[in-house]
């Protein structure tokens, strides 16, 4: 009976510091919506759009989704994504990068496209800034599209947009262009268990060894 208490006491507690997953910021919507200015042909080398994390807990980063198109195009290039901290208006630094999660053979597609995070800490009720750049700057015009989607995104708050303005200028601190349009995106991020709660697990245990005493 110990045995079986002991065992009930572990699995409760590991339960109660798992972290959940929550969807942070969606503007996915309208996916039929306008190519924004980080596709070739403008000459334009990355846009950024903000997002503001909820409140109470503290979030680690698992995926952002992305709707591209211009895949087909000839000499197309992997967008580099960054997550950048806060400067009033513009990205301030970066935080962290995220890698390519390899679907559909690895390959980009037009449509949705997720990449994943390597376990980066977004703050809770921070502004971040989702920094979406062509690998190289733009001189071929084959580079992504990236899509517009509603301007009232399903989930998250979204404080500005903005983009570069010239197809060098790689720095996001930098970029002064102010778009109109919120791309589509979907922020996926675990909430990090506070460590009372894991405690409080612990308790409950004990206390119910102690009453089979």
């Amino acid at each position: 009976m110990t045995k079986h208490l002991v065992s009930s006491f572990l699995t409760s507690s590991l339960l109660l510091g798992v972290a959940h997953g929550a969807i942070v910021f969606d503007s996915l919507g309208n996916t039929g919506g306008t190519t924004s200015v980080v596709s070739g042909g403008g000459g334009n080398s990355g846009k950024a759009i903000s997002f503001v994390m909820p409140g109470g807990s503290d979030y680690n980063l698992t995926s952002v989704v992305l709707n591209l198109d211009g895949i087909a195009d000839a000499g197309v290039e992997t967008p580099l994504i960054t997550i950048w901290s806060n400067d009033t208006i513009t990205p301030a630094t970066p935080i962290g990068s995220l890698l390519q999660t390899l679907t559909l053979s690895g390959t980009l597609v037009d449509g949705q496209n997720t990449f994943a995070s390597s376990g980066l800490t977004l703050n809770a009720g921070a502004t971040y800034w989702l920094v979406v750049r062509n690998s190289s700057p733009n001189t071929t015009g084959h580079e992504f599209g990236w899509i517009s989607g509603t301007n009232a995104p399903a989930t998250g708050t979204n404080t500005g947009r903005i983009f570069s303005d010239t197809g060098t200028e790689i720095d996001p601190s930098t970029w002064d262009g102010v778009s109109g349009l919120l791309n589509a995106a979907r922020i996926n991020a675990d909430v990090i268990p506070e460590p009372s709660v894991a405690m409080l697990g612990g308790m409950l245990g004990l206390l119910a060894l102690r009453r089979r005493r």
